[in-house]
């Protein structure tokens, strides 16, 4: 009986996905991200309300799984807002694109520019709190933005995910996580 028991929750355990919003049209990886704001404000849990201001700058971001990973590739983070208002509906935005990451210990380096650089948080004063997803690609070699997303630090409404991920070629989410921020002021 204890046996059973024990490979049921290892079964569980290696099934097990990491979080995204609920809504959100991509499954999560099979790791958390570690979210982290001014070296301090910690995304936790996953789906943490954080107050607008604490976004201002990019996080931090970390992978502690990953690093066991003898990966030597690159990755690509993506950052999604689910929630924006538009025409009676929600629809999603891009606030960060960024590839050619390279894993240093369990930090994700991020070099910059990034083709959609990082864009605060800022749902409208009064909405509800709106969900920002943090997924991470292995990129793939050789990768290129695809031709038809090449405007898109200037036209980040409308966002679609699984199109991107598609034409990009990248795969199945290896992390993710997510947040919440809703604009008091």
């Amino acid at each position: 009986m204890k046996t059973a028991f024990l490979s049921a929750a290892a079964l569980l355990l290696s099934t097990a996905t990491a979080d995204v919003a609920p809504a959100f049209p991509l499954p999560g990886g099979p790791t958390n991200l570690t979210i982290t704001y001014n070296n301090n404000d910690t995304v936790s849990p996953q789906g943490e309300l954080l107050p607008r201001p604490v976004t201002a700058q990019a996080p931090s971001i970390s992978a502690p799984q990953l690093s066991s990973v003898s990966n030597s590739g690159l990755y690509l983070l993506l950052m999604i807002d689910i929630d924006v208002p538009r025409n009676n509906t929600r629809v999603p935005l891009i606030h960060w694109l960024a590839p050619n990451i390279s894993l240093s210990s369990s930090s994700l380096n991020i070099p910059s520019p990034n083709p959609v650089p990082y864009l605060q948080p800022s749902p409208p004063v009064g909405d509800i709190p709106h969900a920002y997803n943090f997924i991470l690609f292995e990129q793939p070699t050789g990768f290129q933005v695809p031709a038809r997303y090449a405007g898109l630090s200037s036209n980040r409404v409308g966002f679609d995910v699984r199109a991107f991920v598609g034409e990009a070629r990248l795969g199945g989410v290896i992390a993710s996580g997510w947040l919440r921020v809703q604009n008091l002021t």
